[in-house]
């Protein structure tokens, strides 16, 4: 029933289709993935995960009859392993976020992609670097020095490999992600202004998370 109503919402409405689903057993997952990938074969899945405290509020702030708190609370800890399990997909944080915010953070995921910076990227990665930096260097310093800024951004460059943030296929940005051996380390993301607000940065950040 699951897929064939996607099947029918897809062909119907021809959009980005979100299938929200609640599943206990990876191989249930596994089989309803299978199912939806012959609806769609670009199917994603994603696995939506909050902190304890924010679990338990939600559980105590909604009424007992839509579900009895004891029992929600005694079973947090088999849902929090299973929400840990990357077999049910990408993880997307709700904590401080509506159902319509997670919706917006989803279909920001999917329409951002990142790739491997080349040399032929240098160019616009510093228009990029300027657009975004400008607005806050005047605000806070009072002047922009381009041969400054250029020097700023030739060097932290430089430094480390750097990946191109695609929004719909078009760059929009860049972003810099250090692999340490004790903690994962961003350096930079940078969005050119006109792309900022939308998502896409967060999806970044969801992603590196």
């Amino acid at each position: 029933m699951v897929i064939e109503t996607a099947r029918i919402l897809r062909q119907t409405y021809a959009e980005i289709l979100i299938v929200p689903l609640t599943v206990l057993k990876p191989a249930s997952a596994e089989t309803l993935a299978a199912g939806l990938a012959t609806v769609d074969p670009t199917l994603r899945r994603f696995r939506l995960v909050a902190s304890e405290s924010t679990l338990r509020a939600r559980i105590l702030q909604r009424p007992e009859t839509a579900g009895p708190h004891a029992w929600c609370l005694e079973h947090l800890e088999a849902g929090k392993v299973l929400m840990a399990d990357a077999a049910f997909g990408e993880a997307v944080p709700t904590d401080g976020r509506d159902p319509e915010q997670v919706a917006n953070s989803i279909l920001a995921r999917l329409a951002t992609t990142r790739r491997a910076a080349t040399v032929a990227d240098r160019a616009f990665a510093c228009r990029t670097h300027h657009l975004a930096y400008r607005d806050v260097v005047e605000r806070q310093f009072g002047a922009w020095v381009e041969e400054q800024q250029d020097g700023f951004f030739q060097s932290s460059w430089a430094a480390q490999p750097h990946e191109i943030v695609l929004f719909e296929g078009e760059p929009c940005g860049y972003v810099c992600v250090e692999d340490r051996p004790a903690d994962v380390h961003l350096r930079e993301l940078v969005l050119a202004p006109h792309y900022q607000g939308q998502g896409i940065g967060s999806a970044v950040l969801d992603a590196v998370i």
